[in-house]
């Protein structure tokens, strides 16, 4: 499914004091982007990376490239509201437009404290491979940043770290930034392997 991108589904109250952006957690998330570049994982503006900490969720600012993120490119969403569908923000961009699906799986899975969401064409385009693997796929395809959308994931990780989000891309949960980040590096590699020799 090649989703055509019409903006952030949910609206946005900003807090006008910002936040410091030169923390160890933000520079956890930029060497993490840079290494998903690495393996073509991060095109154009797809894909976003989240840490849970007890400020809030620290999240990619809504159409900023991932794989060149930056301390500015990063948001502080400190809550939501999924009744009104309504995201609480410091820093003065808009979150990333699957903030809400980030912040109920951390409110759901303890497990949780780091995110990594990405578009994996070697993923997307192998589903045989993925299977073959036992890799989670979502039941349904809905649409991006919705809370049905988030619903499936929710469904998907409840006994995996990593899922196939159907037609759209994957996800990865981890203690750290690191460990979801590798966890998706590792599954692209496996499926190219298993690609590569069947």
């Amino acid at each position: 499914m090649d989703e055509k991108y019409v903006g952030r589904k949910f609206t946005t109250e900003f807090i006008k004091e910002d936040f410091a952006r030169d923390n160890e957690f933000i520079r956890h998330m930029i060497t993490s982007a840079r290494m998903l570049k690495a393996y073509d994982l991060t095109p154009e503006t797809t894909g976003n990376i989240s840490i849970m900490t007890c400020e809030g969720m620290y999240i990619k600012a809504g159409g900023k490239s991932l794989g060149d993120l930056t301390p500015d490119d990063i948001i502080l969403v400190v809550d939501y509201n999924p009744r009104e569908n309504r995201v609480i923000a410091k820093g003065g961009k808009e979150p990333s437009s699957e903030a809400p699906m980030h912040w109920l799986i951390y409110h759901r899975f303890p497990r949780a404290s780091a995110i990594v969401h990405v578009h994996d064409r070697v993923v997307l385009e192998n589903i045989k491979s993925v299977k073959r693997n036992r890799i989670k796929i979502t039941e349904k395809e809905t649409d991006y940043g919705t809370l049905k959308q988030a619903d499936e994931v929710l469904d998907a990780l409840l006994y995996d770290d990593y899922a196939v989000i159907k037609n759209h891309g994957s996800i990865s949960i981890g203690n750290t930034i690191e460990e979801a980040t590798k966890r998706v590096i590792d599954v692209h590699k496996k499926i190219l392997e298993d690609e590569s020799s069947h």
